[in-house]
């Protein structure tokens, strides 16, 4: 397996927690860092510091630790 290997497919569990996360934020933004294991996105990193605001998700990607499972973010 490829050290970047690009995700095909997302957890129905994942997918749960990002569409209650952004209902529970609204009508702020919400805003997570994706990742990944085998192709399949399974978690969700909420990086500390990050701000949700009526227009804006903003993180403070200083805070996150080096991961390179890490394959994208998700904003709502």
């Amino acid at each position: 397996m490829s050290l970047f290997q690009r995700p095909t497919a997302i957890r129905r569990k994942t997918l749960r927690m990002i569409l209650g996360a952004s209902k529970d934020a609204y009508p702020n933004e919400f805003g997570a860092i994706l990742r990944a294991e085998g192709g399949v996105i399974t978690e969700l990193l909420l990086i500390p510091g990050t701000i949700g605001g009526n227009r804006h998700a903003i993180f403070r990607l200083y805070n996150m630790p080096p991961d390179f499972s890490v394959v994208g973010t998700v904003h709502s």
